[in-house]
Parts: structure tokens; sequence; C-alpha cells
């Protein structure tokens, strides 16, 4: 009889260079991996616990498990951590990194090596404005992790920039620390009047107007503000509004399954003229929204892929032509749930709005059903609707689908089934029209 604190027999699995401990089902899992996988891996984030989006086997040769002919290793799944440490042995450099919820090891009860901790524990998208009881004048001090020149957040400015910038990518952009990260002390000082991008030490940064928070890596007097980054003359901004911006969204939105959707957040037409944020979250069910998929940035669009991943929308996520709404392809069933649409001024004043969007689960014959029962009362509900369907926006991939949108009352008819109808309609009314011709 086994003791109760054993852990169960694992699973088996065969996997390659690139499997995430995530991609496996069960908790504890025996895998073989394949030869090569020393200079073939995927990337990897941890120290004996790694986040579970790392390489399994590329963990494994880091740990000691395993060497680079491969072989069999049990991995075992564990709770996220608050930070992994990144660290070169065996061949490996893996990568530091913050809070992430799902975790692995090879053994049920790892011991974790201790690290001195730093002032501040932060993500290569943490912003200026989210370290806690600093004020404008105060300085802190974090440690950043590795790999930020890839895959941090947007930074805006050059030697000054906006609070809402990523602190590591600004680092290394200022090149106060190298890409594979570093301790750095950054300062909060007063929003400017305009901010210069910027590309070098491998980072991009963007220019923008004014903005109502800043922060640099040398402690800045006013005189450095005004003198050392001369500004391009220009007109004299407009006050910033005390007023919220005003967003709306459709409310609630239900679409089948492998369809296309937007998303639409309307701002009032008086913002389109003045410097402004759009974000776009997924909500979760305790109310938490973590990083943006998307940000427009006035009529410039920004993925988050890391984001992306996390929500399994890699290559799903498009951009609008309106700089505010957002598209998901080929939509999911676990594409379902809360979105929000949120708009901020440089005045730091945001407004946001909710879309609750479902997902159908539908089978083919059902669809066919659908379009039938739907094709002879489709121009009623066009009429009705006040506008015509958006096929662009809606497409059933080769079947006829409807889709229904609980704001709008508006049903679309994929093109498959319905062009069938029309070809035949076509065809028979030029038959009539030639024997009637005919005949006189």
């Amino acid at each position: 009889m086994p003791q109760q604190d054993e852990p169960e027999e694992p699973d088996q699995a065969t996997i390659d260079c690139h499997t995430e401990a995530r991609q496996l089902d069960g908790q504890n899992v025996s895998v073989t991996c394949p030869a090569g996988c020393l200079a073939g891996t995927s990337t990897i984030w941890g120290l004996v616990v790694y986040t579970d989006d790392s390489s399994i086997c590329g963990a494994a040769i880091h740990d000691g498990r395993l060497t680079d002919a491969g072989g069999e290793v049990t991995l075992y799944k564990l709770p996220g951590l608050d930070s992994y440490l990144g660290v070169e042995q065996n061949g490996i450099q893996t990568r530091s990194y913050g809070r992430w919820e799902g975790a692995f090891a090879f053994t049920p009860k790892p011991i974790v090596p201790l690290q001195e901790p730093a002032k501040e524990t932060v993500t290569c998208h943490t912003q200026s404005r989210d370290i806690p009881d600093v004020n404008t004048g105060e300085s802190y001090t974090v440690n950043c992790p590795a790999g930020c020149a890839e895959m941090g957040g947007t930074v805006w400015g050059k030697g000054i920039y906006t609070d809402d910038s990523s602190i590591c990518r600004a680092a290394i952009h200022d090149g106060r620390i190298p890409a594979s990260g570093g301790e750095v002390t950054g300062y909060k000082i007063p929003g400017q009047a305009s901010y210069q991008g910027s590309d070098q030490n491998g980072v991009q940064t963007l220019g923008y107007g004014s903005w109502s928070g800043s922060f640099a890596f040398t402690n800045i007097t006013e005189a450095y503000v005004t003198t050392a980054i001369p500004q391009t003359p220009g007109p004299t901004p407009a006050p910033a509004s005390r007023s919220k911006p005003k967003v709306t969204t459709e409310g609630k939105v239900t679409v089948l399954k492998s369809t296309n959707v937007t998303l639409k957040c309307t701002l009032r037409s008086r913002l389109r003229n003045t410097h402004h944020r759009v974000n776009w979250y997924r909500v979760g069910e305790n109310g938490t929204q973590g990083a943006p998929l998307l940000t427009y940035i006035d009529r410039h669009a920004f993925y988050n892929k890391r984001r992306s991943a996390e929500l399994g929308l890699v290559d799903r996520l498009e951009a609008v032509d309106d700089h505010a709404s957002l598209r998901i392809l080929r939509v999911k069933g676990e594409d379902s749930g809360t979105y929000r649409c949120e708009v901020m001024l440089v005045s730091q004043q945001l407004s946001y709005a909710d879309v609750n969007l479902t997902i159908l689960e539908c089978s083919t014959d059902e669809k066919k059903d659908q379009t039938i029962d739907i094709v002879n009362e489709l121009e009623a509900f066009e009429t009705e609707a006040g506008r015509s369907v958006d096929n662009d926006d809606y497409q059933g991939q080769g079947q006829g689908i409807v889709i229904i949108s609980d704001t709008g009352s508006v049903f679309t008819v994929a093109l498959f089934t319905g062009g069938i109808f029309f070809i035949l309609f076509v065809v028979i009314f030029a038959v009539v029209l030639f024997v009637w011709r005919k005949r006189k």
C-alpha cells in the first residue's frame, strides 16, 4: 500500500524541444526529450522552479536532469511564484521574471535557492507610476530581469520618459543596464510638454506630446529638464480636460465559434482630436484585468504578445481602422468573457466600458437550418437594424452562419450558402428573360 504523501504515478508523454509544461495534461508527467535541445530549445524562465511556459527539455538540461543527448525525465506542476531567478548553467541561460501563475520543477518539493531581493520586484512591463509610496522628486531602485529589450512594454521619451513607460526597457534605452538586466535607480519628476523618441541600445522609443508624469535615471534639476533636451517650438497645447472621457461599447455581443468579431469601442468625437490612449483588456472573473492586449496611441496600434499568449490569442487579434475597437479572429469557446475598453487622456483622466462576449457552439447541420430559416427574413432584419450586414467583421468560413449582436439586432449570413442562392436566382432569371425575348 503506497504511503499517503507519495506523488501519483506520472503520465507518459513524448515531446519536442519546444514543448511547454502548460501544454501537457496531468500534474505529474514523465516525458521523453529528444537529442539536440541544448541549441534548439525555446526561452526558459527560472531556476529549479520554472514558469510553465518554459521549454521542458531546456529546463531539464539547465537543472542538470538531462544532457544534450535527451532522455526521460518527470516534471511536477506547481503553483506559480512571485518571482523567478534567471542564471546560466549547464550551457543554458534562463531569464528572470516577476509573478507568473503556473510553474513546474523536476522534484515534487523543490528548494529554490535564496536570492537577494530587490527593493522592488518588477517585470519588463512595470511602469514608473506602478511603484508605490514614491512621490515626485523621490527615487526608487528596482532589479530588472533579463530579456526586456525584446518583450517589455512601450516606452515614450529619451532621457526623460513618461511615467507609463516600461522602467526596464527605458533603462536599457538610456544605457543604464544591459539587455541581460540588472539594478537601476529611477527618479520621479514632473510631466513634460513633449517627449522625444529615438532608437538606441536596441530599444525604439516613441515621441509624445504633453504628459502629466515623468521619470529619469539621474537626479534631474529643473534647469536640466528645460535645457538639456531642447524641445521644438510648437503651438501652445490646449489645457487638459478636467472631465473624464466618454466611452461606450455594445454591452453584449454573441457570435458563433470560428467566426471573426469586432468589439466596438466608441469615443466622444472631440477625443479624436486630442492626445489619448485606448487600452483593451481581458477582465478576469475576480475583476482583475492584467496587462493590456492592445493599445492605441493616437493612431498607432501596439500588441502585447506575452498577454496574448497567456489568453491563447496569439495571431488572432487585429487593430481596427477606427483606432479604438478590437477585432478577434476565429473565435474559440474560451474567448467568452468580459473585455474592457479603457480611454486615458494626457491629464490621466480615464474611463472605461465593458463588453461581454459570448461564443456559441453550433454544429454544421444547425448552421444550415439557421441559414434556411433566416434567408427570407434577412431584408426585414436589416431594415429594422438600420444598417447593412458587415461581412468583413463576421465570416463563417464556408458555412451558413447566423451572427447575433444583442445591441444591434444584426443578423449575418455567410457568403457560401447565400452565394449559392444568389447564383441560382441569377441563372433562373437569365433563362426566363431569354425565353421571353425569343417568344417576342
